[in-house]
């Protein structure tokens, strides 16, 4: 159950498995199924975006009220030490050695998002930029006197925000939305698309987070992407409908993302061939029985009914193009970037390029795959000849590549920021809290997001 619950790997940020899922999952199974002395976790979350996290922490929890076990975690992570653990070591940079000890005193269960900043605060009254001396003796008394209790190590670096991530955000309710068809705005001949709201997937939104599109032919339609739920894809599919009289004959996944991908059987429904990037079969293996298990608990029964992880059949290797009759649409397979399964779609009829999540506009991006390889490849993206685009996130459409311009100057500083910090000797700790502050007035979203990327920014280029 598990397994199936977290996937057999959960990261995605380059090819090939890495060891992010499969560690936890090492780590779990014996947890639940015999009564082991000591669990040990070593940065268990750390490759995997905050959203999968978030959720497998809770599932941790669950594993632990099931069956009690003593477990020994190292983090980075301030808000996952004070949700999970009963007692943080707090540890100086290398060579590590005890600063301090903080007792979280609160029930776990008790600890709401009030409580939690009340710890926040208690934490950071205790340790003010970090540093306090504690013996080491306390680390071997807690473990040796209480063994049913589970105590947490955690690393000096540990401020990085931890809440569940938004892959977007705005507001309105999706009810309205649904009672006729989806709102498909035409932004070229023969092309429209959808704006999906920035928030985080809930029941309310129905899952609709991303821009969706369409491109119709003289025989058949294209649709990029199928939304984040059955009920939105049916909607979109009626909508399809009244706008033209061409079949669907392709559904264009552009990654992963549940957002993206949870209304596939829809399409497959009514014989569209489903497209993606050569590397989306694979992730969707590794997160799909996760993604169908907890998204259930976030946006509701009512609209996780009918949705299955459905891959693509027609796999993009480096570039293909679609017959629609008449009009042709080329998708190209991108490095890691946003994921390791990024795919754009661009219509040179109408130059009108989708980019799916390489592109985020007025909110700041989230990285689930390589801030090196976004960087590498902006030049590659902005030399696409398009007019106007579709981003995963944000107004549809917009001028391109202009469209470009505030994500790759966020990326810049982030990463430029991140490297001085290196360089300087800075702990992760310091430099998440740094690391692109001057780019928070120009994007919506930041507190929620800037610390996170900084600290996949950081665990990458350390190692440049």
């Amino acid at each position: 159950m598990i397994a199936q619950s977290i996937g057999s790997d959960d990261r995605t940020g380059g090819g090939g498995n890495a060891p992010g899922g499969s560690r936890l999952l090492a780590a779990l199974v014996p947890a639940a199924t015999v009564t082991a002395s000591l669990l040990g976790l070593d940065e268990p979350f750390v490759s995997l975006d905050e959203q999968t996290a978030e959720r497998l922490r809770h599932l941790l929890m669950t594993v632990w009220s099931a069956r009690p076990t003593t477990a020994l975690m190292v983090t980075h992570n301030l808000r996952e030490a004070l949700m999970l653990s009963d007692r943080i070591i707090v540890l100086s940079p290398r060579p590590a050695h005890v600063l301090g000890v903080f007792d979280v005193r609160q029930p776990r269960q008790y600890r709401n998002p009030q409580v939690m900043r009340d710890l926040q605060r208690s934490f950071h009254k205790k340790f003010p930029g970090g540093l306090m001396g504690s013996p080491l003796r306390n680390v071997g008394e807690a473990m040796s006197t209480d063994p049913a209790r589970r105590q947490f190590v955690k690393g000096f670096a540990c401020t990085v925000a931890g809440a569940a991530m938004p892959l977007c955000g705005c507001g309105r309710a999706f009810a309205t939305m649904i009672a006729k068809e989806l709102p498909l705005k035409k932004i070229a001949d023969g092309v429209f698309a959808f704006g999906g709201v920035h928030e985080l997937m809930t029941e309310t939104n129905g899952g609709a987070i991303c821009n969706l599109g369409v491109v119709v032919g003289a025989d058949a339609a294209a649709v990029i992407d199928s939304g984040g739920s059955i009920p939105q894809a049916r909607a979109l599919i009626a909508a399809i409908r009244k706008a033209t009289d061409r079949p669907v004959r392709y559904l264009i996944n552009t990654h992963m993302h549940p957002d993206h991908i949870f209304g596939n059987a829809a399409f497959r429904d009514i014989g569209a061939t489903i497209a993606g990037h050569r590397n989306l079969p694979r992730a969707l293996a590794a997160r799909g029985e996760f993604y169908l298990s907890s998204y259930r608990g976030q946006i509701g029964d009512e609209l996780m009914k009918g949705v299955e992880i459905v891959p693509p059949a027609l796999l993009v290797d480096d570039r293909l193009d679609l017959d629609l009759g008449g009009r042709t649409l080329e998708l190209r397979a991108w490095k890691p970037a946003h994921t390791d399964n990024d795919l754009t779609a661009y219509d040179p009829a109408t130059r009108t390029l989708f980019a799916g999540d390489l592109v985020f506009m007025e909110h700041l991006p989230t990285m689930d795959g390589s801030l090196l390889g976004w960087l590498r490849q902006m030049d590659e993206l902005a030399a696409i000849g398009a007019a106007r685009v579709v981003p995963g996130h944000g107004p549809v459409p917009a001028d391109w590549p202009e469209a470009l311009e505030d994500e790759r100057r966020y990326f810049a500083v982030l990463a430029g920021d991140i490297r001085k910090s290196i360089a300087d000797g800075q702990p992760l700790s310091e430099a998440v809290k740094s690391a692109g502050q001057s780019e928070s007035g120009n994007w919506t979203l930041f507190d929620q997001f800037n610390e996170r990327n900084a600290t996949a920014a950081f665990a990458e280029l350390e190692w440049e």
